[in-house]
């Protein structure tokens, strides 16, 4: 080993023991250091291998639970208000989102099916003990009843939490995207415009036809409808999920996207008039109560006019109004 590849090992060991520490939090430098070299996710990889078979070994004649029970009582509990702390597993927290199709090579063949919510509806589902998905309303993902670590986002949005099997990663496909993790807690939406994606706990590397870009805890990243465009902006970390207690959180948006944010969450029909479609807002809106209460607050807040059509609620513009 060269002098040069010994001093990155020995950055990829000392990384790996730096993440499991629940004070650490210094992800951004983490994420720039990965994305620096395609070599260093591999090494550091290798080296979190490397450390959990060293686990795992004094244990072998030790009767234990099953691989599920074990990965299920590794998964953190994900509540709000919450502190984001490293997995119990020895992983590397770094995700790598990237094109391309999902390749089955040494996999029986997969047998898809698809798990769906209504608008304003949620639902948990829990893959082999080590991913736990929470769906928003409105949203659709397929999964492979023969590979618990495939998953697709076919529409809504939905958070991901992650235990880390290096010789297994958890796939995620948005679109033309795919996402692969190694043992994070993620947000995905998918959307008309593009797909947006903001990271609770630990890294992710986006790669598109543009490049790629290093996204830490406490940030995002807003990926346009041609794939390649990219945009990022800070993302308080404690927020990144908050719909799961009927939050909704939304920066520099359309008024046509936070229709469908919030169609989403609640279940309710919003019409916006087409000339106010694209103004951008920003703001939170709560439901913490009567739903129709909290809609027909809007007005004021959003700078629209709003009204109740046939098929539920309308967004029209109305002179000198501006949102607040």
């Amino acid at each position: 080993m060269t002098g040069a590849r010994a001093t990155t090992r020995q950055e990829a060991i000392d990384w790996a023991i730096r993440a499991q520490d629940a004070a650490f939090d210094d992800w951004e430098a983490f994420a720039d250091w990965l994305a620096a070299d395609p070599y260093h996710a591999i090494l550091y990889d290798q080296v979190t291998i490397g450390a959990d078979e060293a686990a795992r070994a004094p244990q072998q004649d030790v009767p234990s639970t099953s691989a599920s029970s074990a990965r299920a009582a590794a998964l953190p509990t994900v509540r709000r208000p919450r502190r984001w702390l490293p997995f119990a597993l020895a992983a590397s927290l770094v995700a790598t989102i990237g094109g391309g199709l999902a390749l089955y090579q040494g996999r029986s063949a997969p047998a898809f099916y698809t798990i769906s919510t209504a608008a304003g509806g949620r639902q948990s589902v829990d893959l082999a003990g080590a991913v736990r998905m929470e769906l928003n309303g409105d949203t659709r993902i397929t999964l492979d009843r023969n590979d618990p670590r495939f998953a697709r986002l076919d529409q809504g949005e939905a958070m991901f939490t992650v235990v880390h099997d290096p010789k297994r990663p958890f796939e995620l496909h948005v679109g033309t995207m795919l996402v692969t993790d190694i043992g994070t807690v993620f947000d995905v939406e998918q959307y008309d415009a593009g797909m947006r994606v903001a990271v609770a706990h630990g890294a992710v590397r986006v790669t598109t036809g543009g490049g790629s870009v290093a996204v830490a805890a406490g940030s995002a990243v807003t990926v346009g409808e041609d794939g390649v465009a990219v945009m990022r902006h800070d993302q308080d970390a404690h927020s990144v999920g908050a719909w799961r207690d009927g939050q909704i959180d939304f920066a520099d948006i359309s008024l046509a996207q936070l229709a469908s944010r919030l169609h989403r969450a609640s279940g309710a029909r919003i019409s916006v008039a087409p000339e106010i479609a694209n103004r951008r807002v920003s703001g939170s809106i709560v439901f913490d109560g009567d739903r129709d209460a909290v809609l027909r607050g809007l007005g004021p807040v959003l700078g629209v006019s709003v009204g109740r059509g046939d098929e539920g609620w309308v967004w029209s513009g109305r002179a000198g109004a501006k949102p607040s």
